[in-house]
């Protein structure tokens, strides 16, 4: 009696929390989103907005903000936000194969283990295994049977056609890859699915993979007649002394500390454990973390993450307490993914 008891404490705790987030305006906002794909877009500009654009109401930006707050299957009113997202998806699974691969990590994040979306993660599992088995590092074709490309893609790499990212051969991974993989539920996990996943890991921690350039080179379509700039390799920041573009490390560390985690194979990494001592750096003597801003990029809803009194703080101290917070929860939750690793494996 006593356990069901807390476990009902619990449950009208966390609706209440559920409720209290609900009447968040910039929350509203960003559900609101989701309304989105009620009218179904078809067009591929409407979808091109929808799934894979620069503005914030691109599923792409709001969805991982709403996970960050705690969204998730099973909070009614969300479950109805998802459903015509779901129907969409459908669409995509017989028409648009490249927005599937962008899409499919969005429905694990959330913990909608739907049956179509694991047997698309599972399928392309099964596709990009080839690669990563064989090792692949030798990514580029000959440019003799090919027209000359763009003057300002001369020094990029033209990819073999059935490594293409994009189609149903041999595919290199991409960062949407990683993610999916990152958040397969356990419970659809068999043995030899874990044991793919864990070569395609090793793969992509290769420091002959690592050489390659960031976001591969260049596609050619042959029906189209063109090339095509490839990108969302999964280039890890900080790996060694590879060169990175830009800010590329400093912007990718938290995204790509975060999914990697997930797989103990990556953990294990002397990768991983230096960005763990980049990441531990930023400790307080307290015990808190605190990032700096060229690390936490991500915009947080300060109502989602601060109590009352320091939501009354002046806009400086405001801003620093939200990020300490945003900081500490993520490492709380990384310290969490570690040692539960470690039990299971």
């Amino acid at each position: 009696m006593h356990i069901e008891r807390d476990r009902n404490k619990d449950k009208v705790f966390e609706n209440g929390l559920i409720s209290n987030l609900l009447e968040i305006e910039d929350i509203k906002k960003l559900m609101s989103c989701m309304d989105q794909f009620i009218p179904q877009p078809r067009e591929k500009k409407a979808l091109e907005h929808l799934l894979h654009y620069y503005k914030e109401t691109c599923i792409d930006h709001f969805f991982p903000r709403l996970m960050e707050t705690g969204f998730r299957a099973g909070i009614p009113e969300w479950n109805e936000k998802m459903k015509p997202f779901r129907e969409l998806y459908s669409y995509l699974l017989s028409e648009e194969y490249g927005y599937v691969i962008m899409t499919s990590r969005f429905f694990l994040m959330a913990g909608y283990s739907y049956q179509e979306v694991i047997d698309a993660v599972k399928e392309r599992i099964n596709l990009i295994y080839q690669a990563a088995q064989e090792r692949v590092f030798g990514i580029y074709q000959g440019r003799e049977n090919l027209p000359k490309t763009p003057k300002h893609w001369e020094s990029k790499g033209i990819i073999r056609d059935e490594l293409n990212p994009w189609l149903k051969m041999k595919p290199l991974p991409v960062i949407y890859d990683i993610a999916a993989m990152a958040y397969f539920p356990e419970k659809h996990l068999d043995p030899e699915t874990k044991k793919k996943i864990d070569v395609i890991v090793s793969y992509v921690l290769d420091p002959a993979f690592q050489r390659l350039p960031e976001g591969y080179g260049l596609l050619w379509s042959k029906p189209q007649r063109r090339f095509y700039a490839c990108g969302w390799s999964p280039t890890l920041p900080f790996y060694r002394d590879y060169p990175r573009p830009g800010n590329y490390n400093e912007y990718s560390l938290l995204y790509y500390v975060n999914l990697m985690s997930h797989f103990k194979v990556a953990q294990d990494s002397p990768w991983f454990q230096e960005c763990m001592r980049i990441l531990q750096s930023y400790q307080d003597e307290d015990g808190a973390f605190v990032f700096p801003a060229t690390l936490l990029h991500q915009k947080y809803i300060p109502e989602a993450f601060l109590n009352e009194s320091n939501l009354m703080l002046k806009r400086g101290k405001r801003i620093k307490m939200l990020n300490r917070v945003a900081s500490t929860l993520f490492m709380y939750k990384l310290y969490q993914r570690i040692e539960e690793k470690s039990i299971l494996n």
